[in-house]
């Protein structure tokens, strides 16, 4: 699930012990709609029963400048991962469906096995 998020959402992730995926987006930016459509098949994909939804917080930049600044997002869209308040990878080139999927899905298992 794809979740709008607030200014404070966002800068609580940095306190956070746990893991969380963002994805910054502008309103205007076709790619950032094509990201989103491809990003919404992989969780789709990625939704399990016996697991916790996956869910992704979404960030539009043109309301939050500070949050790309402080986070040194360069360009949209931007996937984020974050274990722990910091930030591991940044995706900025979606490519594809599969990609995403496996990007997610080793981010996944990368921080269940540090956390487990």
């Amino acid at each position: 699930m794809i979740r709008e998020a607030t200014y404070e959402q966002i800068m609580q992730q940095r306190f956070k012990r746990s893991s969380t995926i963002l994805y910054f987006y502008t309103p205007l930016c076709g790619t950032c709609k094509l990201a989103r459509q491809m990003l919404e098949v992989v969780l789709a994909t990625l939704d399990d029963p016996e697991r916790q939804e996956q869910e992704v917080l979404a960030c539009n930049l043109n309301q939050m400048p500070s949050v790309a600044k402080e986070w040194e997002i360069t360009s949209v869209p931007c996937l984020t991962f974050l274990h722990d308040g910091k930030i591991v990878e940044k995706l900025y080139s979606f490519q594809s469906v599969d990609n995403i999927y496996h990007k997610i899905l080793n981010f996944n298992q990368n921080t269940q096995k540090s956390s487990g």
